[in-house]
């Protein structure tokens, strides 16, 4: 409390600068695209149990995924994941898909596109199609490898 005859200093208004609210807008992105990426790699772990989300940051990268270890009956590992990196100074949305099923390495595939362009919209049709081809490969090497240990 300060004395009488002693008013409250007034403080100044806080100037956002230009750079603060690109790392906020910037963020704010990655929230929104983790949410999108994590909806369609949720859906994968309802299917396949032994899958679990994960999520780091890595070499600049913000990365969603999902990783199973192989159970003692021999079914398949699998592990999707999702690079996102947004290049302000660019203003480009970048997103490199990595996995691998049945011990077999996928192709990485990448997404580009101007943060003008929708880029969620761009991300959630990247994500689906990468989530299905995954799932697809992932379920069919789940079932070789069933059969192959099954007596």
């Amino acid at each position: 409390m300060n004395p009488p005859g002693n008013p409250s200093p007034t403080l100044a208004p806080v100037e956002v600068r230009p750079a603060e609210r690109a790392l906020d807008d910037t963020l704010a992105l990655v929230e929104r695209c983790g949410a999108t990426l994590e909806e369609r790699l949720a859906a994968l772990c309802d299917l396949a149990p032994r899958l679990e989300l994960k999520r780091s940051l890595h070499a600049g990268a913000w990365i969603f995924g999902v990783a199973g270890e192989r159970d003692r009956d021999g079914a398949a590992y699998g592990r999707l994941s999702f690079h996102l990196n947004v290049r302000a100074g660019d203003e480009r949305l970048v997103c490199v898909a990595r996995g691998s099923a049945g011990g077999r390495d996928r192709r990485s595939e990448e997404l580009d596109v101007a943060l003008s362009d929708e880029p969620l919209v761009a991300l959630a049709d990247f994500a689906e199609r990468i989530v299905l081809s995954f799932a697809g490969a992932y379920f069919a090497s789940d079932r070789a490898t069933t059969r192959s240990v099954t007596p």
